[in-house]
């Protein structure tokens, strides 16, 4: 995960070793592939933040990760600026294109395929509340990486090279 938020985010020195992962897929070993699950940002979260904002949970912000190897793309949170958007967009499908057609057997944590965001919030875990559940959005960016997500998942079925025969 840390690579490829490294990758995507365009930290230097990152293609050897993403170019390795990618591949990597040692016999009688199952490699899980994804960029976000429930000890991190969410995947939206990721490129729309810089640092966490854990607040809500409690703890004065002092718990969750301090590293998040994440870029909010030239705004802190929500924005309406199209440019910045759009390119939160374009990061979104990269890193999903690097979990979807790595080897390996990819993982998307729930509601990334939908723009699914807990407001800069990486350790949710006490709240039970808009924060932590998963908003299936509707907006026209989610339904747009939700139909890529689709896509991806498709082509990877289509293409063997993408997975041994046990995998996913």
């Amino acid at each position: 995960m840390v690579s490829a938020r490294k990758f995507i985010k365009g930290d230097e020195d990152m293609l050897n070793t993403i170019s390795y992962k990618i591949k990597a897929n040692p016999p009688a070993v199952a490699v899980v592939n994804y960029v976000a699950n429930h000890n991190t940002f969410t995947l939206y979260d990721a490129v729309s933040y810089d640092k966490k904002y854990n607040q809500a949970n409690g703890e004065n912000n002092r718990d969750g990760a301090v590293y998040n190897y994440s870029w909010n793309c030239g705004a802190e949170g929500d924005t309406r600026k199209r440019k910045i958007n759009e390119l939160r967009k374009h990061q979104i499908k990269n890193a999903l294109s690097l979990v979807l057609l790595s080897q390996g057997v990819p993982m998307i944590y729930a509601g990334d395929e939908m723009c699914n965001s807990q407001k800069g919030n990486n350790n949710p875990y006490c709240l039970d509340n808009e924060i932590s559940w998963t908003n299936w959005n509707t907006t026209a960016m989610a339904k747009d990486i939700l139909d890529f997500t689709k896509k991806l998942i498709q082509f990877r079925k289509q293409h063997k090279i993408l997975h041994l025969s046990s995998e996913p």
